[in-house]
């Protein structure tokens, strides 16, 4: 799978699907931490502020990408 997302980067396209099953090996730092280094980090900052208002209780699964607000 880490791979198929180097090869589909490499020519141009998007990672697949590939990316939420590598995803889920990882630790909530870890994917904090890639978010954080993503070449536009405010849309990750943004869905944090849309989480806080839909899923206050934190009972949503991993796959709503977010990067954590200061209080966290």
């Amino acid at each position: 799978m880490h791979n198929a997302t180097s090869d589909a980067v490499a020519h141009g396209f998007p990672p697949g699907h590939e990316t939420p099953f590598l995803q889920i090996g990882m630790t909530d730092q870890e994917l904090f931490q890639r978010y954080s280094s993503a070449s536009q980090p405010l849309i990750f900052q943004l869905q944090w502020q849309i989480k806080q208002m839909l899923d206050p209780n934190d009972i949503g699964d991993r796959l709503y990408t977010y990067l954590p607000g200061k209080s966290e």
